[in-house]
């Protein structure tokens, strides 16, 4: 249906799948998993287990959002960092309480810094900017102090939206 709805959509706007997904602001990550357990387990044989991992992001069209900084590429790089700093959604870390609110356990990079003032960094390329978010760093999670990243860095690309460690929490952040 997805297939047809996009053929349609193209036809009349010329714009295709890009259409169907602009300004979706919900951006998740899935992790599949491609064997069931109980045949790798039923059979007794030595099965190469297959994780699959999916990032679906939008493309943000100016002033759709009250921040005009968060736009085009802002989800897309927030999702892409952590796609590739927890692939599965399961690489635990101490408790941590971001200056932003956010309470996890879980190394979900972007997460630290979304919504703070200069959460995204304006880059040109070809003369268009873009907007990828900042992202926090492991010394952060770490409560490395000081943090052995280049330049005493807690976030990246502009450092100083995270200017010290994070403190480890108690579950919950309580």
């Amino acid at each position: 249906m997805v297939r047809r709805l996009g053929h349609d959509r193209w036809k009349q706007a010329n714009n295709g799948w890009n259409d169907l997904t602009q300004n979706w602001a919900k951006a998740r990550v899935f992790a599949c998993l491609s064997a069931s357990p109980s045949s790798h387990f039923a059979n007794r044989e030595r099965f190469r287990e297959r994780r699959y991992v999916l990032n679906y992001s939008s493309w943000i069209s100016p002033g759709v959002f009250k921040d005009p900084s968060f736009a085009d590429v802002a989800a897309l790089s927030h999702e892409m960092a952590e796609l590739f700093n927890d692939p599965f959604v399961n690489n635990t870390t101490p408790w941590w309480l971001a200056p932003n609110n956010n309470c996890q356990n879980n190394l979900e990079t972007g997460d630290v810094i979304e919504g703070l003032p200069h959460a995204t960094m304006p880059i040109v390329l070809k003369g268009v900017t873009y907007h990828v978010q900042n992202e926090a760093l492991l010394q952060w999670f770490a409560g490395q102090t000081p943090s052995s990243a280049i330049g005493g860095a807690y976030s990246y690309p502009d450092k100083t939206v995270l200017t010290s460690a994070s403190k480890s929490r108690n579950p919950g952040c309580l």
